[in-house]
């Protein structure tokens, strides 16, 4: 660390101000530290009281120094260099934010702020050490790469961020999509074909949408999802229809595009379900990603931009290129072929048959044959999605579930006086015992619970009150094939085939059924 040249020190008001900011955000950061288990705890495990013992020393440094400048003559200067050896902690910390902790929390920007503020103290305090132990011409070239690192980085983030500006691709989606941009990017265009069937005039998977006007004895319910919603089988093996034709008299808006969260549910709800006069609001929520990417996009107030896995394109785009790579080679299932007569194309007709539905369910025996399934993912692409799943939610210290909770109770909260309940969709490899025992094996050295997610959404659930039905035990009572699987899941894909959706439509008539009966 080179010596500060007079001419580069900081004026001493601006060089009282570092110290005093350095020394307050210390001691917050520290404080936060020390009380925040459910995040430091969980990731740091008893390491978070160092942490925070080192910020509670950093503060009183601070405000040592800082008596001690106003009271020598020649205090130490504070320099520019200083504040280059700032950046630099700034930008490893963030990228050790990135790397190590899977979503974003509030409290990490104001830890990074502390140590960044830290950093020129601590070099106050070290530089005579450091400049006794390491040559000047060391110094100065570990200066120089650190510097052209960080600027490398910068730049490039920024080159990033420009390029996703222009691009409609999810390659460069960051974690801050909110609900709109999420519906134009993966949402369907009104009219397109999708296995046959023309979605409606709001781009929704299912036939026009006719609010219900007072007097009307049909019994309207709004059911709410992710790409279980948007499917991949054909509208007339939808679970929504399979509960429509068990329930006669009931019609079952099917709301909802892939890659959507809770709190894209809790949108639909306000702006979909209620203005359309539905009687019942049912948002169908997938334990397998839904509390994971519960995050809600308006709590950051910005924060997320650099401190967030999947907003920081640097880490968000190698990896997603990778797996595409990976996947390039590998066959998609039959029913979601590009090669389907007119798949995708957009027609005239909205919320009906484009193709006549006998004619297209005909042409695909897969739907009906579970042996003739072609895999959408290869075996370790999905292994490997499975794996980070159950990490997420079968073990205690993984998930923060206060954000997937929230939005639910949003979404409780837009419905008023109508009635909300909830379906909760249960991952493959809770499902099947042959998939559960490949997660555990390659998760050996973690203690996972393959309930816990139901475990801790149906307990809150029924302290809240909300109806709700779980489908594992109902998909666990169905017998195993010969080859010892359930076949409810598209093979190698972790969405319902033809038979899922079955039971998961008769479920949900049962629950709209219980429902409807409490409420008499």
């Amino acid at each position: 660390m080179s010596t500060p040249q007079a001419s580069r020190a900081l004026p001493e008001p601006i060089a009282l101000l570092a110290l005093l900011a350095a020394g307050l955000s210390s001691a917050a950061a520290a404080y936060a530290v020390a009380i925040d288990d459910a995040f430091f705890g969980r990731h740091l495990g008893a390491g978070r009281w160092a942490l925070a013992a080192m910020l509670g020393l950093g503060a009183l440094a601070s405000f040592a120094l800082l008596v001690a400048r106003r009271r020598r003559p020649q205090p130490p200067a504070l320099a520019l260099v200083h504040l280059r050896i700032a950046l630099y902690v700034f930008v490893a910390s963030a990228a050790l934010q990135i790397v190590f902790v899977d979503r974003y929390h509030p409290a990490v920007p104001p830890l990074s702020l502390a140590l960044v503020l830290l950093t020129p103290v601590a070099a106050l305090v070290l530089t005579p050490a450091w400049r006794a132990a390491v040559p000047g011409r060391l110094s100065r070239v570990a200066d120089l790469v650190a510097m052209n690192l960080c600027i490398f980085l910068l730049l490039a983030e920024l080159g990033l961020r420009a390029l996703a500006a222009f691009s409609q691709s999810p390659i460069f989606e960051s974690g801050a999509v909110g609900t709109l941009e999420r519906i134009r990017r993966y949402g369907y265009r009104p009219g397109r074909i999708h296995f046959g069937f023309a979605c409606n005039s709001k781009g929704f998977y299912d036939g026009e949408f006719r609010r219900k006007e007072p007097g009307e004895t049909r019994y309207l319910v709004a059911s709410i999802g992710d790409s279980f919603s948007a499917s991949i089988v054909p509208h007339s093996m939808h679970f929504t229809t399979v509960c429509e034709q068990l329930l006669p008299g009931t019609d079952v808006m099917n709301i909802g595009c892939s890659a959507a969260t809770p709190w894209d549910y809790a949108y639909w709800t306000r702006t979909e379900a209620i203005p359309l006069g539905a009687d019942l609001v049912v948002l169908q929520i997938f334990l397998g990603n839904d509390i994971s990417e519960a995050q809600d996009p308006s709590a950051d107030g910005g924060g997320a931009w650099w401190f967030h896995k999947d907003s920081t394109l640097l880490w968000a785009v190698p990896s997603r290129v990778r797996k595409i790579l990976i996947e390039r080679s590998q066959p998609q299932n039959a029913v979601m072929s590009t090669g389907m007569a007119r798949e995708g194309e957009i027609s005239d007709k909205r919320g009906e048959w484009a193709i006549p539905r006998e004619e297209y369910e005909r042409s695909y025996p897969a739907l009906r044959d579970p042996s003739l399934e072609v895999a959408s993912f290869s075996e370790e692409a999905f292994l490997e999605i499975e794996c980070t799943r159950a990490l997420r939610n079968c073990t205690e210290t993984e998930q923060d579930w206060d954000p997937f909770f929230r939005a639910i109770s949003t979404a409780r909260n837009h419905c008023g006086e109508t009635p909300m309940a909830v379906v909760l969709i249960p991952d493959e490899f809770q499902v099947e015992d042959a998939l559960w025992a490949k997660v555990s094996a390659r998760l050996a050295d973690r203690k996972l619970d393959r309930e816990l997610a139901q475990k801790r959404t149906c307990a809150w659930l029924e302290r809240e009150g909300i109806p709700y039905v779980d489908l594992l035990p109902l998909f666990r009572e169905r017998p195993a094939e010969p080859d010892g699987n359930r076949h409810l899941y598209w093979l190698r894909d972790t969405h319902f085939n033809a038979r899922g959706n079955a039971l998961a439509g008769r479920a949900l008539a049962d629950l709209i059924t219980r429902v409807r009966a409490a409420k008499k």
